[in-house]
């Protein structure tokens, strides 16, 4: 009975194991300003690598240079 309990134990936690690893990973980039050249070229970088590592990218920023605004 033993035996049999602890491979029932075993099937359930490798069932449920791919569950676990379908969870998708996010990276957000913020940036001091956007709409510049250098920080374009970084969101450009970004996505490519996000859609070849399979992860959510996220790019967001203030459209001026303000500290408050991006801190939000």
């Amino acid at each position: 009975m033993f035996v049999v309990t602890v491979f029932v134990l075993l099937l359930i936690t490798f069932l449920l194991v791919p569950g676990f690893a379908e969870a998708k990973y996010k990276i957000a980039f913020v940036p001091k300003l956007i709409g510049i050249p250098y920080f374009n070229a970084m969101e450009e970088g970004g996505k490519k690598a996000a859609a070849d590592l399979d992860v959510e990218f996220i790019y967001t920023g203030p459209v001026t240079a303000d500290v408050a605004k991006q801190s939000e």
